[in-house]
Parts: structure tokens; sequence; C-alpha cells
């Protein structure tokens, strides 16, 4: 595992309480996938920017899909279902547009 290669570096590089705490709490989250995962699912920066980025669309170049956000922290998903479409070729700067429309929510 890689951060038990670099965490005394870590620790010898950025000294104090606060660093040994930060440190304590990576190395027991990495130790547990339950702890990781509990932890990856909590972060919302990650969770919107990862959801759903890899997906196999139909000939049409569209699919009907379930997502989950957490607008409010302690509160569970909201479950949004979404019609999301590609379009067939890139814009002039070489981006692939993806339009996303709500169908419903529950």
């Amino acid at each position: 595992m890689v951060f038990v290669k670099i965490k005394q570096d870590l620790l010898e590089y950025y000294e104090g309480d606060t660093t040994d705490q930060y440190v304590a709490i990576v190395d027991k989250t990495l130790q547990s996938k339950g702890k990781l995962v509990n932890k990856l699912a909590a972060n919302w920066f990650l969770r919107v920017f990862f959801n759903g980025i890899h997906i196999d669309y139909t000939k049409k170049l569209e699919i009907e899909k379930n997502v989950f956000f957490q607008p409010i922290a302690k509160i569970e998903d909201l479950e949004f279902l979404i019609t999301q479409k590609t379009e067939p070729l890139t814009d002039d700067f070489y981006r692939i547009i993806v339009n996303q429309k709500r169908l419903f929510s529950r």
C-alpha cells in the first residue's frame, strides 16, 4: 500500500499534532474497506464528480438510469431517474457533449 510507504515521510516533513491526528485517521480508515467506502461515499465532491463516469450508451446514444445524491448531510440520498444523451460528434473544441434530463425523483 502506498500510504504505508509515505506515512513516515509525511510525519517527518509535516510536524505537529494536526499532522499526527490526520495521518492516524487516514491510516485507520485505510485498514478497513468498509470505513474507506463510507468515507468516500460521504464526500460530496467525489460522489458528484464520479457519479456515472463510466457508461455504456445504446446505439441511440441515450440511456435511462437512476442517480443518487445527498443534498444535505445526514439525510438519505435522493433518487432521480434521468435520461442521458450524448451528441454523436464532439464540439469545435473536441469536447464530448452530454445532455442530462431528470424524468422524476423519488
